[in-house]
């Protein structure tokens, strides 16, 4: 089955001081100015008790009276559970990085057993960004070291990267940037499509590469 047939996409809209009930109302709230632009994406097999946590975690690094990007699809296949956290143009290792929010993302990996092989997982995705101006320029992280910065203005330019699961190439053309071949097997990161606005991403977590727009 198409697995478009199973993307839903709602707007989390700020409208009071406190968080409602995300799983069944579609919106998160909250009171004050956000710092970062940020995206964080979560393969799990619990997606109920995973929207509660990264509800939680959302509240305590203050997202700000914004709209906050959510999206939700069913895999029909094994994937590879984990998560990934983008703040502020850069990704966030949070097995490594000592900070609070590091720290907060440790406790979700582990109430949620992350990392673990899944089947039929559920991928969710909430994301906030400022910017909606045009990107100028995308960056490539492999194993969450920016090894590329590759201009926006660039015309038809393809460019391969080498990994874990075969590797994967990347082009870049009229301010547009997409995967056009990967080695993982269920081509997320193709089925992604383009991105063009500051702050979008592409994951390929089977390869450990991840694309941010700035």
């Amino acid at each position: 089955m198409n697995r478009r047939n199973f993307f839903r996409i709602s707007s989390l809209a700020a409208a009071a001081l406190t968080f409602g009930n995300l799983g069944n109302t579609g919106r998160l709230f909250a009171s004050e100015k956000s710092k970062n632009d940020f995206s964080l994406e979560l393969v799990t097999d619990n997606s109920s008790k995973a929207i509660k946590l990264a509800e939680e975690f959302l509240k305590n690094i203050n997202t700000g009276n914004n709209t906050i990007k959510y999206s939700e699809y069913l895999l029909e296949y094994t994937e590879s559970g984990d998560l990934v956290y983008f703040s502020g143009g850069k990704i966030i290792n949070y097995k490594t990085t000592l900070s609070d929010e590091s720290a907060q993302l440790k406790e979700i990996a582990k109430e949620l057993g992350l990392p673990k092989i899944i089947n039929k997982p559920v991928r969710l995705k909430f994301s906030f960004g400022n910017s909606k101006s045009a990107a100028k320029n995308f960056l490539v992280f492999s194993k969450n070291k920016m090894i590329q910065k590759i201009s926006a203005a660039e015309n038809n330019i393809s460019i391969t990267f080498s990994s874990t699961k075969g590797g994967l190439t990347l082009n870049v053309d009229s301010g547009k940037a997409r995967v056009i071949r990967s080695g993982c097997t269920h081509k997320n990161c193709i089925n992604s499509g383009s991105i063009s606005l500051a702050n979008d991403s592409i994951v390929c977590i089977p390869n450990e590469i991840y694309l941010i727009a700035e």
